[in-house]
């Protein structure tokens, strides 16, 4: 039987006098990652239940995912929790049970190669790239033409993650969040202040960040994420001053 989650009846009370968010933010944290998990194990039920021809990779794929977990849930964990990846496992779980030959359940693929790459976790596993190349969630996208991608982790110690697609191949940089040739991470925006500190990862890559999105942009110019990043560092400054208890 699924454990449940119960919010605190103290945390209830400072969340409706605007109090205390960080406190609810460490117990909504494990509810997002059981949500996501749920959801997960949905996309692979379902892909089986209705005979899809990515239904054994997507089972095969959530295994591996349990492995990884087990060997670095710090990483499992930071991947899984990421927006991106319950918003991929609703849409295509609606897609699913809707009958949409576009359904790409096989995509899990791809949330367990990010947490193997970021935990140094050996795995291989069979992707596919789409048109606009790989996206690797809650990481970054390789550039790789459409078509069967394989996976390789050696783990600690051993080369760099690798995306192989023929001839093309791309290694994923030893801080995944970095550019490397063929490769595009996630771009953090580190907010400082005297006594309050937190990282943000701006998300301009995953075609999944935004629920039912009608149009997918492109990456956000540096100019413009610089500027985003200035307001935000502002506002972080203001709250830590003035408000810290919220920071």
């Amino acid at each position: 039987m699924a454990r449940g989650h119960r919010l605190a009846r103290r945390t209830l009370v400072a969340l409706a006098r605007g109090e205390d968010g960080a406190a609810a933010l460490r117990e909504l944290a494990p509810v997002r990652l059981s949500k996501h998990l749920l959801l997960l194990t949905a996309v692979v039920d379902q892909a089986a239940e209705r005979g899809h021809p990515e239904a054994r990779r997507a089972a095969s794929a959530l295994s591996a995912l349990h492995t990884v977990r087990r060997a670095a849930p710090t990483a499992a964990e930071t991947v899984l929790r990421n927006p991106a990846v319950g918003s991929w496992a609703l849409t295509t779980l609606h897609e699913m049970i809707h009958g949409r030959p576009d359904a790409r359940p096989g995509h899990l693929a791809a949330i367990t190669a990010g947490a193997a790459a970021l935990g140094h976790v050996p795995a291989e596993l069979e992707l596919t790239a789409g048109p606009e190349g790989l996206t690797i969630p809650g990481l970054g996208r390789a550039g790789l033409p459409p078509g069967p991608v394989t996976f390789r982790a050696n783990g600690p110690g051993g080369e760099p993650a690798r995306l192989s697609a023929g001839r093309h191949h791309v290694a994923l940089p030893p801080d995944p969040y970095q550019d490397a040739p063929h490769w595009q991470g996630l771009r953090r925006l580190p907010l400082h202040a005297p006594e309050h500190r937190m990282n943000l990862l701006a998300d301009d890559l995953d075609p999944h960040r935004f629920p039912g999105a009608l149009e997918r942009l492109p990456r956000l110019p540096l100019a413009e994420l610089g500027a985003w990043h200035e307001r935000l560092q502002a506002g972080w400054l203001l709250l830590s001053r003035h408000h810290g208890w919220a920071a």
